[in-house]
Protein backbone atom coordinates (compact mmCIF):
# COMPACT_ATOMS: atom_id res chain seq x y z
CA UNK A 1 0.00 0.00 0.00
CA UNK A 2 3.08 2.48 0.98
CA UNK A 3 4.58 1.89 -2.63
CA UNK A 4 1.28 2.82 -3.81
CA UNK A 5 1.06 5.74 -2.03
CA UNK A 6 5.03 6.57 -3.48
CA UNK A 7 3.92 6.03 -6.85
CA UNK A 8 1.34 8.57 -6.56
CA UNK A 9 3.29 10.89 -4.83
CA UNK A 10 5.81 11.02 -7.31
CA UNK A 11 3.91 11.22 -9.92
CA UNK A 12 2.37 14.67 -8.46
CA UNK A 13 5.98 15.84 -7.94
CA UNK A 14 6.58 15.31 -11.98
CA UNK A 15 3.22 17.57 -12.71
CA UNK A 16 4.56 20.35 -10.28
CA UNK A 17 7.77 20.19 -12.57
CA UNK A 18 6.38 20.67 -16.11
Amino acid sequence: MAEDINDLLERLNFSEEE
